[in-house]
């Protein structure tokens, strides 16, 4: 951008007109040009900090002790989120979720400083209402914290299905929750390193966290992950490093393949027409696993994506493009 704004001032200068020359006696100065300068440096620099992502700008530093901790400020229903530490100690660090019941140590975050870091992966369910309780447990302490919650209200968009339509899917759908429950139960170390990558080459045409519900009456349900919609053979690629933990056909989420990417993080490739890979298969980011299709549960061929977090379905654009939410 600089250099850009330079080479416009250059073209001045090579093909001066009217008043724009370097002379005092058509009332222009060196100082003008310094203040020309200047304003063009300046608007230079403001488009430039206009432009750059603000990272760290939902995120807040909490110090306790000897440690520094970084967390977000709030979390959204469906919202995965990282706890970042660093100092002395920062390695020993337990989480415990109170809601979840789940209780872990702390996974060393690479760092070039000499400054010892750790990070815990948590979540909140499209379902929670209320701000997320955290305790951290260190030799000596134990910090109690919330997590703000903020819960936008969404339409819920009703689809049309007969009451018996709605009793056989959701009978379906149980049965693989429960299957697929035992899966997403593993764990396993941090298999990726890079930022999450887009399964395929087209639009999302469905977002994630949709409240819908088949038929008036009937309980709400959310849309667990998100659909790229394209045509059917389109080649399906992992987001990241991972394993396939799971490969097979539901009726209702159609030929899916499952990707463990380790700390209770996995990946969920739904509808497809043609799977690639078989189970125990570690995949690198960008490897080709399937094809889409519109098997199971759907009406027009697309990939629905998930990702879950210790079995929870949360948000596949917190990762998208990053190493951790």
């Amino acid at each position: 951008m600089a250099l850009k704004n330079s080479n416009v001032l250059e073209s001045h200068w090579e093909r001066p007109r009217g008043d724009f020359q370097p002379s005092s006696k058509k009332g222009f100065t060196w100082f003008s040009l310094f203040l020309i300068l200047l304003c063009s440096s300046l608007n230079v620099h403001a488009q430039a900090l206009e432009s750059s992502p603000k990272l760290e700008s939902s995120r807040k530093i909490v110090k306790w002790g000897r440690l520094e901790l970084s967390l977000p400020r709030q979390i959204s229903p469906g919202q995965a989120f990282s706890l970042r530490f660093s100092g002395r100690g920062a390695s020993r660090v337990r989480v415990r979720f109170p809601l979840e019941g789940f209780e872990t140590l702390g996974s060393t975050l690479e760092s070039p400083e000499s400054v010892k870091k750790s990070f815990v992966l948590g979540r909140a369910r499209l379902e929670d209402q209320k701000n997320i309780p955290l305790e951290l447990i260190s030799q000596y302490e134990i910090l109690k914290l919330s997590l703000p919650l903020e819960v936008e209200k969404k339409e819920v968009q009703q689809l049309e299905f007969k009451k018996t339509e709605f009793l056989s899917i959701n009978k379906n759908r149980s049965a693989e929750d429960f299957k697929l429950g035992k899966i997403y139960g593993l764990s396993g170390s941090r298999a990726w390193t890079e930022p999450f990558a887009a399964p395929v080459r087209g639009r999302i045409t469905s977002p994630y966290g949709t409240p819908r519900q088949y038929t008036p009456g009937t309980p709400i349900s959310y849309h667990s992950g998100i659909d790229y919609g394209s045509p059917s053979g389109t080649p399906i690629y992992a987001v990241n490093a991972g394993q396939v933990a799971f490969v097979g056909h539901y009726a209702v989420r159609g030929n899916i393949t499952v990707l463990n990417h380790g700390l209770g993080l996995y990946t969920a490739y739904l509808h497809q027409s043609k799977i690639l890979v078989k189970v125990g298969q570690k995949v690198a980011r960008g490897q080709k696993i399937g094809e889409i299709g519109s098997t199971g549960l759907s009406t027009a061929p697309h990939l629905h994506l998930e990702f879950r977090l210790r079995g929870v379905a949360v948000s596949p654009l917190e990762w998208l493009g990053r190493v951790m939410p």
